[in-house]
């Protein structure tokens, strides 16, 4: 191999290393724990536990919180001892019941309840109220006695109906409809020819009708001269159909008087079709009257439209304005969206850290970045305990972390290879640089924050330098130390993520199933 590794062993030994991390991260990140013991202990009774098993996950708010570690019958009565983690805490008036995922889906305890202001329970404590689960073999017990019932239904109906007087009655009825729609679709074929007859004037008039409003949709779309010419022609067509519309309208109420007439044969609904024929020809008459007033506003340039076609200067300001939409419609399809997806494990936490980016690109040497980050180091709480023993006052200092959610805004400005950013680095005011190495595949960065020292235990600025890889385009690794001046929370970190552009998440988004209408 000429003292360098193959291209196939240095895959192998990347996919190795890659698996090791993310089984690391996914016991880390995820909340998972190779030591059982941790958390404390909670018992509860059951009547029936009814598929609970050790191991069962517990819930709060449906949100793991926990697990079954015993299950023991004491005194015809289920014993369970809940190991729950050392992060949730449970209200003394809170319930536990047995609940499944779905109707026939896998059992786990959901614990609901619990007032504000009431007391946790610690250590050894029962949770009082518990809830049996509903027994499927008395739902199926009542589901046969309805069965019974609706039986017992069926066969009064069957008598009621089943009788030789009622059968004559139904077939008697039935025979009855049957001459009825055999009368109406005589007196239809019998009619047929003067419908048709009448819906092809009908025809006629709309074909017009459109033909018309067709012309004048014609004329905003061609130049000042022809639209000038279109509606000295509009004009000469309006004339000559003002003499031909008595005509029309004369042989439209014709035709409507016969369709009366032939829907007083029919009865009911088609005297009202007559009616709205009728209206139809009042109303194409108005609409006339309407078009011929309008072409000689236009001709005499009154009205907008009008002095579009007769005002030179105005039309030049349209297109002047349709310009000006073009280019800004331009910038917009330049704008570029980014949204980053990542996750850190922090050695000296031994949490995870996560974050959710979103980048906005309007120009190739600038963004602005938005996000939201899970600090496992947020807050400290210092709670102080004195006890007295025999007249010995001691007292105990307990210092507990909380995870705390945490924004980042930032502007940045791109020079050569590098961007320099400003502004909001999870919720405190920020510096920060990246340099693009390795055809922008490789990144270095350096983000400087919290200049008031407002972190837990810090005592300087927190600074934060690393090293990301880009691959497969869309994935990326990333490693470096955290707050590198403050020895009390600063240490190593390890992690990865997956970033999209503005074609995936078209992509995505187009692939996704369309959901029917109800």
């Amino acid at each position: 191999m000429r003292g360098a590794l193959s291209s196939e062993l240095k895959v192998g030994l990347f996919s190795i290393l890659v698996m090791v991390v993310l089984s690391f991260m996914t016991f880390k990140i995820g909340g998972l724990s190779l030591n059982d013991e941790t958390g404390y202990r909670l018992y509860a009774w059951f009547e029936n536990t009814a598929g609970v098993d050790k191991n069962t996950k517990v819930k709060l708010a449906g949100v793991d919180a926990g697990r079954v570690e015993r299950i023991e019958l004491v005194e015809d009565r289920a014993k369970i001892t809940l190991r729950m983690f050392p992060n949730v805490s449970v209200r003394s008036d809170s319930g536990i019941a047995v609940q499944a995922h779905g109707l026939l889906g896998d059992k786990y305890l959901a614990i609901y309840g619990g007032t504000p202001g009431a007391r946790f329970l610690a250590d050894g404590d029962t949770i009082q109220i518990s809830r049996v689960p509903t027994d499927y073999d008395t739902l199926i017990t009542n589901l046969a006695a309805m069965s019974a019932n609706f039986a017992a239904l069926g066969d009064s109906l069957n008598h009621s109906i089943g009788t030789e007087e009622s059968r004559e009655a139904i077939a008697q009825t039935i025979q009855n409809i049957r001459h009825i729609t055999d009368n109406l679709n005589s007196v239809i074929t019998a009619n047929d020819n003067r419908i048709a007859q009448l819906m092809e004037k009908v025809n006629t008039l709309v074909d017009k009708a459109v033909s018309l409003t067709d012309s004048a949709n014609g004329m905003v779309t061609e130049n000042r001269q022809q639209v000038s010419t279109a509606f000295a022609n509009l004009s000469s067509v309006s004339d000559t159909f003002r003499q031909k519309a008595p005509q029309l309208l004369d042989d439209l109420s014709a035709s409507a008087a016969e369709l009366k007439k032939l829907m007083a044969e029919l009865h009911g609904p088609a005297v009202n079709t007559a009616k709205e024929l009728e209206g139809v020809a009042m109303r194409a008459k108005t609409t006339l009257d309407s078009v011929s007033r309008m072409t000689e506003r236009i001709d005499k340039g009154e009205g907008t439209l009008g002095k579009l076609v007769n005002d030179e200067k105005l039309y030049n300001s349209v297109s002047g304005a349709a310009d000006g939409i073009g280019r800004q419609i331009a910038k917009i399809d330049r704008f570029k969206t980014y949204v980053e997806f990542k996750g850190d494990y922090m050695t000296k936490a031994s949490d995870g850290k996560g974050a959710f980016n979103v980048r906005l690109q309007p120009r190739d040497d600038k963004y602005y970045l938005i996000g939201i980050v899970r600090d496992p180091v947020g807050n400290t709480d210092t709670k102080e305990t004195v006890t007295d023993v025999g007249g010995v006052v001691t007292r105990t200092t307990e210092k507990t972390t909380e995870t705390q959610i945490e924004f980042t805004a930032m502007l940045a400005r791109r020079f050569a290879d590098t961007d320099v950013r400003i502004g909001l680095i999870e919720s405190s005011f920020g510096l920060g640089a990246d340099y693009h190495a390795s055809g922008g595949n490789l990144v270095f960065s350096a983000d400087a924050w919290d200049f008031g020292k407002d972190e837990a235990d810090s005592k300087n600025p927190h600074i934060k330098v690393g090293l990301e890889y880009r691959f497969f385009q869309n994935l990326f690794i990333d490693a470096g130390y955290d707050n590198v001046f403050n020895r009390k929370t600063g240490g190593a970190y390890i992690g990865g993520g997956v970033r999209f552009e503005d074609e995936d998440l078209k992509y995505l988004m187009g692939s996704l199933p369309s959901i029917p209408g109800k």
